[in-house]
């Protein structure tokens, strides 16, 4: 069994040591990746949109997904573009160079969730760009007119764009660690415990013991219930 990795930008990084209930906007951060905000930890506002490679018939699509909603290790074996990764400074992407062009972009807090869902309509549409796939971001500076004269601005990829040619490509399947189905996920937990663990206090059923006895014991551990209207003041 492999290692789980993300690839982010082209670059393989690890999940080891990454606890299970990381997301990947947290993650992404953690590596320096600070375009990606977070706006509202519901999925709501768009500021933590990366790109995600997901497949597409025979070749595959760049998505736009809320990284602050998916667990890191849910992304195990699959490719990540975050706004660093689509151009820099000294060499923008077009959606960055025309974001710019139009000022797009005020305080700057939703500029790289804007540019990553703009960027996969970029590559969907070929130059017929759809305002409603934006949708799905919150500017609170309420400067929307700027961004869209920017996203209707924007012609089709370049010959040669390393991103349209990887759409050419199937997406990458599950991850070598990331189960099928229940039957895959409890024989990992029974091959693989230490890796796979389980959260403290919960116990795994023995062979022949009586379904309810586990839970039994995890009951008599817990502190003894307050009166129904306790209050803590």
């Amino acid at each position: 069994m492999s290692d789980p990795q993300i690839i982010v930008n082209g670059q393989s990084r690890p999940l080891v040591g990454v606890p299970a209930h990381s997301n990947t906007l947290d993650f992404l951060r953690g590596l320096g990746l600070t375009g990606a905000k977070e706006g509202c930890a519901e999925g709501e506002c768009g500021a933590c949109a990366v790109l995600v490679c997901r497949p597409s018939g025979e070749g595959s699509r760049w998505t736009p997904v809320n990284s602050c909603l998916v667990p890191a290790s849910a992304l195990d074996g699959q490719e990540v573009v975050t706004a660093e990764g689509l151009g820099s400074p000294e060499r923008l992407h077009p959606v960055q160079a025309e974001m710019a062009r139009a000022g797009g972009s005020q305080c700057g807090y939703c500029t790289p969730g804007f540019v990553c869902s703009m960027a996969a309509e970029y590559y969907r549409s070929e130059g017929d760009f759809d305002v409603e796939a934006m949708s799905g971001n919150l500017c609170r500076c309420t400067g929307y007119r700027p961004i869209r004269d920017a996203a209707l601005a924007l012609g089709s990829p370049p010959d040669g764009d390393p991103l349209a040619e990887r759409q050419q490509r199937p997406a990458p399947g599950p991850g070598a660690n990331r189960p099928a189905d229940l039957a895959a996920a409890l024989g990992l937990l029974r091959d693989h415990p230490r890796r796979h663990g389980r959260r403290r206090g919960h116990r795994l059923r023995r062979r022949g013991q009586p379904a309810g006895a586990a839970f039994a014991v995890h009951r008599a551990r817990r502190p003894p219930a307050r009166a129904p209207h306790a209050v803590d003041w």
